[in-house]
Protein backbone atom coordinates (compact mmCIF):
# COMPACT_ATOMS: atom_id res chain seq x y z
CA UNK A 1 0.00 0.00 0.00
CA UNK A 2 1.19 3.35 -0.66
CA UNK A 3 1.62 6.25 1.98
CA UNK A 4 0.01 8.25 -1.02
CA UNK A 5 -3.18 6.59 0.56
CA UNK A 6 -3.00 6.75 3.61
CA UNK A 7 -3.13 11.10 2.81
CA UNK A 8 -6.43 10.47 0.68
CA UNK A 9 -8.21 10.02 4.51
CA UNK A 10 -5.75 11.43 6.85
CA UNK A 11 -5.31 15.34 5.54
CA UNK A 12 -1.69 16.28 6.21
CA UNK A 13 -1.61 19.52 8.39
CA UNK A 14 0.04 22.96 7.42
CA UNK A 15 2.38 22.70 10.16
CA UNK A 16 4.48 19.29 10.89
CA UNK A 17 5.30 20.10 14.87
CA UNK A 18 8.69 17.78 15.83
CA UNK A 19 8.98 16.70 12.27
CA UNK A 20 11.76 15.14 10.35
CA UNK A 21 15.05 16.72 10.68
CA UNK A 22 16.24 14.19 7.73
CA UNK A 23 19.98 15.13 8.13
CA UNK A 24 19.51 13.78 12.06
CA UNK A 25 17.79 10.26 10.90
CA UNK A 26 21.19 8.76 10.71
CA UNK A 27 22.02 9.45 14.63
CA UNK A 28 18.53 8.17 15.29
CA UNK A 29 18.69 4.94 13.84
CA UNK A 30 22.50 4.43 15.28
CA UNK A 31 21.43 5.45 18.55
CA UNK A 32 18.41 2.21 18.11
CA UNK A 33 20.72 0.11 16.10
CA UNK A 34 18.49 -0.38 13.65
CA UNK A 35 16.88 1.25 10.46
CA UNK A 36 13.47 2.25 11.29
CA UNK A 37 10.99 1.40 8.17
CA UNK A 38 10.48 4.32 5.43
CA UNK A 39 6.70 4.94 5.91
CA UNK A 40 7.47 5.73 9.56
CA UNK A 41 10.01 8.34 8.28
CA UNK A 42 7.55 9.56 5.72
CA UNK A 43 4.82 10.20 8.24
CA UNK A 44 7.34 11.97 10.94
CA UNK A 45 8.33 14.27 7.99
CA UNK A 46 5.06 14.87 6.57
CA UNK A 47 2.57 14.78 9.95
CA UNK A 48 5.58 15.45 12.80
CA UNK A 49 3.90 13.81 16.28
CA UNK A 50 0.98 13.87 17.55
CA UNK A 51 -2.72 12.56 17.78
CA UNK A 52 -4.85 10.93 14.68
CA UNK A 53 -8.59 11.22 15.30
CA UNK A 54 -8.22 12.28 19.15
CA UNK A 55 -7.21 8.57 19.95
CA UNK A 56 -3.74 7.60 18.18
CA UNK A 57 -0.76 9.01 18.91
CA UNK A 58 2.60 8.92 17.32
CA UNK A 59 5.73 9.43 18.83
CA UNK A 60 8.46 11.04 17.06
CA UNK A 61 12.59 11.29 17.98
CA UNK A 62 12.17 14.59 17.30
CA UNK A 63 10.28 16.16 20.04
CA UNK A 64 11.01 17.41 23.34
CA UNK A 65 7.66 16.51 24.55
CA UNK A 66 8.46 13.64 27.42
CA UNK A 67 5.11 12.14 26.47
CA UNK A 68 5.63 11.53 22.44
CA UNK A 69 9.28 11.71 22.68
CA UNK A 70 10.13 8.01 20.82
CA UNK A 71 13.42 7.38 23.03
CA UNK A 72 11.74 7.79 26.11
CA UNK A 73 8.42 6.05 25.47
CA UNK A 74 10.25 3.61 24.10
CA UNK A 75 12.46 3.14 27.59
CA UNK A 76 9.44 3.58 29.80
CA UNK A 77 7.47 0.76 27.66
CA UNK A 78 10.31 -1.71 27.42
CA UNK A 79 10.86 -1.20 31.52
CA UNK A 80 7.43 -1.85 32.17
CA UNK A 81 6.74 -4.33 30.00
CA UNK A 82 9.82 -6.05 31.40
CA UNK A 83 8.81 -5.90 34.89
CA UNK A 84 5.59 -7.23 34.01
CA UNK A 85 7.40 -10.39 31.92
CA UNK A 86 9.01 -11.45 34.73
CA UNK A 87 5.67 -11.95 37.22
CA UNK A 88 3.08 -13.05 34.40
CA UNK A 89 4.87 -14.60 31.53
CA UNK A 90 2.04 -16.18 30.18
CA UNK A 91 0.03 -12.57 29.77
CA UNK A 92 3.36 -10.88 28.63
CA UNK A 93 5.08 -13.94 25.93
CA UNK A 94 6.72 -11.02 23.51
CA UNK A 95 10.42 -9.92 23.46
CA UNK A 96 11.27 -6.57 23.49
CA UNK A 97 13.43 -4.81 21.31
CA UNK A 98 16.78 -4.77 20.77
CA UNK A 99 15.53 -8.62 20.49
CA UNK A 100 15.23 -9.65 16.87
CA UNK A 101 11.69 -10.05 16.75
CA UNK A 102 11.11 -8.06 19.92
CA UNK A 103 8.42 -5.30 20.14
CA UNK A 104 9.29 -1.33 19.30
CA UNK A 105 6.54 1.07 20.28
CA UNK A 106 5.86 3.68 17.84
CA UNK A 107 3.01 5.46 19.31
CA UNK A 108 0.07 4.72 21.58
CA UNK A 109 -3.85 5.72 22.42
CA UNK A 110 -5.49 7.26 24.50
CA UNK A 111 -6.88 4.56 26.68
CA UNK A 112 -3.22 3.17 26.95
CA UNK A 113 -3.01 0.62 24.54
CA UNK A 114 0.52 0.43 23.25
CA UNK A 115 1.33 0.13 19.23
CA UNK A 116 4.45 -1.48 18.64
CA UNK A 117 6.19 -3.00 15.66
CA UNK A 118 7.59 -6.43 15.88
CA UNK A 119 10.96 -5.91 14.18
CA UNK A 120 12.24 -8.05 12.40
CA UNK A 121 16.09 -7.53 11.10
CA UNK A 122 16.37 -10.30 8.67
CA UNK A 123 13.28 -10.00 6.74
CA UNK A 124 13.12 -5.92 7.69
CA UNK A 125 9.10 -6.63 6.99
CA UNK A 126 8.05 -5.31 10.62
CA UNK A 127 4.31 -6.57 11.81
CA UNK A 128 2.26 -4.06 13.84
CA UNK A 129 1.21 -5.62 17.30
CA UNK A 130 -1.52 -3.63 19.21
CA UNK A 131 -0.73 -4.17 23.15
CA UNK A 132 -4.49 -3.40 25.04
CA UNK A 133 -2.63 -4.98 28.24
CA UNK A 134 -2.77 -7.41 30.30
CA UNK A 135 -2.61 -10.04 27.55
CA UNK A 136 -4.57 -8.40 25.02
CA UNK A 137 -3.31 -8.09 21.86
CA UNK A 138 -3.71 -7.74 18.34
CA UNK A 139 -1.38 -8.38 15.20
CA UNK A 140 -1.56 -7.08 12.05
CA UNK A 141 0.96 -8.42 8.94
CA UNK A 142 1.79 -4.85 7.17
CA UNK A 143 3.61 -1.75 7.96
CA UNK A 144 2.57 1.43 9.88
CA UNK A 145 1.16 3.51 7.04
CA UNK A 146 -1.39 0.36 5.84
CA UNK A 147 -2.38 -0.97 9.85
CA UNK A 148 -3.12 3.39 10.16
CA UNK A 149 -5.11 2.83 6.83
CA UNK A 150 -6.96 0.25 6.92
CA UNK A 151 -8.29 0.94 10.62
CA UNK A 152 -9.14 4.56 9.58
CA UNK A 153 -10.78 3.52 6.87
CA UNK A 154 -12.54 0.50 8.61
CA UNK A 155 -11.75 -1.70 6.77
CA UNK A 156 -9.44 -3.96 9.44
CA UNK A 157 -11.29 -3.88 13.26
CA UNK A 158 -9.02 -3.58 15.41
CA UNK A 159 -10.57 -5.63 19.05
CA UNK A 160 -8.50 -3.95 21.31
CA UNK A 161 -9.45 -0.11 19.78
CA UNK A 162 -13.69 0.95 21.36
CA UNK A 163 -16.30 0.49 19.00
CA UNK A 164 -16.73 3.64 18.00
CA UNK A 165 -13.14 4.70 16.90
CA UNK A 166 -12.98 5.76 13.86
CA UNK A 167 -15.84 7.72 14.68
CA UNK A 168 -17.98 7.51 11.19
CA UNK A 169 -19.56 10.84 11.59
CA UNK A 170 -16.41 13.09 11.78
CA UNK A 171 -13.79 13.69 9.17
CA UNK A 172 -10.03 11.84 10.52
CA UNK A 173 -7.89 15.01 11.50
CA UNK A 174 -4.15 14.80 12.59
CA UNK A 175 -3.12 17.54 15.20
CA UNK A 176 0.35 17.94 16.09
CA UNK A 177 1.24 18.04 19.77
CA UNK A 178 3.42 21.05 20.42
CA UNK A 179 7.00 20.62 22.68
Amino acid sequence: MSFEKLKTILPVPNLAISSDNSSKWSEVENNLGVVLPSDYKELIALYGSGIIGNFIMIYSPFTENENMNFFIQQNLYKDAYLTLKVSFPVDFPYEVFSTNGGILPWGRTENGDTLNWIVDTNQGDWAILVDGGSGDYFEFKGSMTDFLYDVLSGSVVCPIFPNDFPDKDSKITFVGLKD
